[in-house]
Parts: C-alpha cells; sequence; structure tokens
C-alpha cells in the first residue's frame, strides 16, 4: 500500500475538497485507491483469520465435536460459558476502537474458526422456496384483510385513488375466490 496514504491524510476525517487537493497533488488515482483498499481488507480479514486461529488454539477446537464457533446467540451451557470470555473482550475491543457492529467481525471470526477446523466454509442455511400457490394466497389474503378493514374505510373513501382501490379489492377478492382461499369474513 502506497504509505502516503496512510501517513500524510486521513481520508476517515479529510473534506472533500483535502481529498481531491491530497490526491491531485499526489497523482493518486482511483485505481491506486481501490489496491489499498483492497489490500487493507486482505489484511484485516487475514488478521480476523489469525484471531480465529488462536482462539481454536486456546478452546482445542476440532472436528468431531462442538466448538467455540458453533455457539449460538444466547446459548447458555458449559461450551458458551467457555466462549463468552473471548466474545466479550473481543466485543469490547471493537467498540474501544469505534466498531459499529461488533458482532460482524465477530460472526467472520467464527466462520474462519469452521473453516480453519474443518477446511471449509460454513454452509449458510438456505431457506426453503415457497410454493408460489401459497406466496400468493398468503400476500392476496394481506391484501384483502387490509382492504376490508374498517379502520382503513374512511381512508380509502376519501383517497384521491379511491375508485382504483376498490376496483384493486375488487379483483384481489376474485383472484382469492378463483384460488379457493377466500377468508370468512368476521
Amino acid at each position: 500500500m502506497n504509505a502516503t496514504l496512510k501517513t500524510e491524510i486521513d481520508y476517515t476525517l479529510a473534506t472533500q475538497a483535502d481529498i481531491v487537493a491530497y490526491n491531485t497533488a499526489n497523482a493518486i488515482t482511483v485505481e491506486s485507491l481501490i489496491s489499498a483498499a483492497q489490500e487493507a481488507e486482505t489484511v484485516k480479514y487475514g488478521v480476523e483469520r489469525a484471531i480465529a486461529a488462536m482462539i481454536n488454539d486456546t478452546l482445542s477446537a476440532k472436528r468431531g465435536q462442538r466448538n467455540w464457533f458453533d455457539v449460538e446467540y444466547r446459548e447458555t451451557g458449559d461450551l458458551a460459558s467457555v466462549w463468552q470470555p473471548h466474545k466479550k473482550a473481543l466485543t469490547d475491543i471493537y467498540k474501544a476502537k469505534g466498531h459499529s457492529n461488533p458482532s460482524t467481525p465477530i460472526k467472520r471470526i467464527k466462520g474462519y474458526g469452521f473453516e480453519l477446523v474443518h477446511g471449509k466454509a460454513p454452509q449458510a442455511p438456505t431457506s426453503p422456496t415457497r410454493d408460489i400457490f401459497d406466496r400468493l394466497t398468503e400476500d392476496l389474503v394481506r391484501l384483502y384483510k387490509a382492504g376490508i378493514n374498517p379502520e382503513n374505510e374512511e381512508t380509502i373513501k376519501h383517497h384521491k385513488q379511491s375508485a382504483k382501490i376498490r376496483t384493486a379489492l375488487a379483483m384481489i377478492t376474485k383472484a382469492l375466490k378463483e384460488l379457493d382461499r377466500l377468508p370468512e369474513a368476521d
């Protein structure tokens, strides 16, 4: 990384005019800034990976057992108790350094811990694709109930698009009848 990016100007505090003047005077291009940002990000993630390795070693993480990186938010028990002081220390340090959401890097560190033990990144849980029939009926029922809610009657009546709202509600009602999902009147 170009050392002048780090030492002569603080991009996080400088004004736009100062940044432009500095970059122009030092022939700093968008490409060199992107390169510096990428290098800084690589260092950041490398350090987080090193933190995970240290915690893995300290807490004896290994395959075939639950490990600190498997502990869920607000989980209790022996493993959670062992992980808690490390999590608190990380959270405190990130907060002291002004990080707005320490849970984000902690989540990455836990992922690196998993990766270092298992040789691969953890699989993100996938939610099943909603059935299109269920999705249509659920969404239409919500719209229908909003449209027939007595609390919305006056709003619809005096709305500048009242006629269009009533037409849409009639179409929603027809669609729900077609799907055999028109809710019972309360």
